[in-house]
């Protein structure tokens, strides 16, 4: 019975590693005892597979331990624990953090909810030994898979996707200079804030792709390894989807503060809005978990700070597109909030975030037509875009801004 039970325990283990990306941390020298991890998994980071219901081994007790408080400083879940899975007839109670499975409880709603897959496990043992070898071969192959694919990427796909486009950005401005005459064409052909072309063509994606494009590689380099040092945190922190819409919605936010405030900024790029919608999203994270009272972090966010803050008396640089950024992550931060007293702050957020956003679309849509004309980087665009065979979009653009520069001057 002992040697069906651990066939069962390596299967239930082969699906978690293969469908659910955990992967092993501990397995005793009989194999009657496993410990997995996936600190992707909010609820049940990891889990401990048996076929004894007696107390966990020493060694998983402490690996247990020192992986859950090292979470601790970086997953926002107040409770960590972990999940226990017995393979065996000892009893049949399921709790929301142990399980018993054997044939006859293999239908646990509780844990099917968790890991819908674990259905499709055979409890049935017909040949021991074959099937036993059968599976421990199939548990090394998975398990060797699933280190390969955790790789830094892994782990930061909307950091390396950000940093990829503007990477990919830059190299395209580079020959988009060769075919310009002005030095700021490649910016305002590739998507910079300028207002001529947002009020006269309506070219309002503007607001996200001026994110992604840099004036020079100094400018770049910094702003790309900014990304790289708050992205492997954060991203870890929240996931890639709630990353990914706090850089955009940073991005959007930022450049949509420079267009309504900054009526002598003739062009505004970069993705240092988005990063400043990372550190408005840092503080309502270190603030959430109490690590602001701790020392080392409270000394290091200062000094970044610090940093950033004297960087906004620099020349050219847009303190308003930062300020846009900062105040949209602090917004985010307190939507992606699972702290239970937050519950207020969160929904209060909520509506403060729509009028906010009722607001800056009032303020674009009325914002006073520009008095600043750049007729020499428009019909410069416009040839640029005539050089790439984008005669469609060069006609377009010299139609509306036609119509618009007349209409002003009427």
């Amino acid at each position: 019975m002992e040697q069906k039970d651990k066939i069962i325990m390596l299967r239930i283990a082969e699906a978690l590693l293969s469908h659910y990306k955990y992967s092993i941390n501990y397995i005793n020298q009989e194999n009657t005892e496993m410990l997995l991890s996936n600190f992707n998994n909010d609820t049940y980071p990891l889990i401990r597979l048996s076929i004894s219901d007696q107390q966990p081994s020493l060694h998983v007790l402490e690996v247990s331990q020192k992986s859950l408080m090292a979470q601790k400083t970086i997953l926002r879940e107040e409770k960590l624990q972990r999940l226990d899975i017995i393979v065996n007839d000892t009893n049949l109670v399921s709790t929301t953090y142990r399980f018993y499975i054997n044939e006859r409880n293999k239908n646990d709603a509780l844990l099917l909810a968790a890991f819908p897959k674990l259905e499709n496990i055979n409890y049935e043992v017909k040949d021991v030994m074959s099937e036993y070898y059968d599976i421990a071969r199939k548990i090394s192959k998975t398990s060797a898979t699933v280190k390969r694919n955790v790789t830094v990427f892994n782990h930061m796909k909307g950091t390396w996707t950000f940093i990829g486009v503007s990477v990919v950005m830059f190299l395209v401005s580079l020959y988009v200079m060769t075919l310009s005459t002005y030095p700021t064409t490649y910016m305002i052909f590739l998507g910079g804030i300028y207002v001529p072309f947002i009020q006269g063509a309506f070219e309002v994606w503007r607001f996200l792709t001026a994110g992604f494009i840099h004036v020079s590689f100094t400018h770049l380099l910094f702003n790309v390894l900014a990304m790289f040092n708050l992205g492997q945190i954060l991203e870890k922190v929240y996931g890639t989807k709630h990353f990914v819409v706090t850089v955009l919605i940073s991005v959007i936010t930022g450049n949509l503060f420079v267009y309504i405030a900054e009526n002598d900024a003739a062009v505004s790029v970069g993705l240092s809005t988005g990063l400043y919608g990372l550190m408005g999203l840092i503080i309502v994270y270190l603030i959430e978990t109490q690590l602001i009272k701790v020392p080392a972090f409270r000394t290091q966010i200062l000094l970044i700070f610090g940093i950033n803050f004297m960087i906004n008396f620099m020349p050219n640089v847009s303190w308003l597109g930062h300020l846009g950024g900062f105040v949209a992550g602090v917004m985010c931060g307190l939507i992606f909030s699972k702290k239970p007293s937050w519950n207020t702050i969160k929904n209060n957020a909520i509506i403060s975030i729509a009028m906010f956003a009722v607001m800056l679309g009032y303020l674009g849509v009325t914002r006073q037509k520009t008095k600043n004309f750049y007729i020499l980087s428009d019909q410069d665009s416009i040839e640029v875009a005539r050089k790439l065979r984008l005669d469609g979009y060069a006609e377009y653009l010299e139609q509306k801004m036609t119509e618009f520069y007349l209409g002003e001057l009427q």
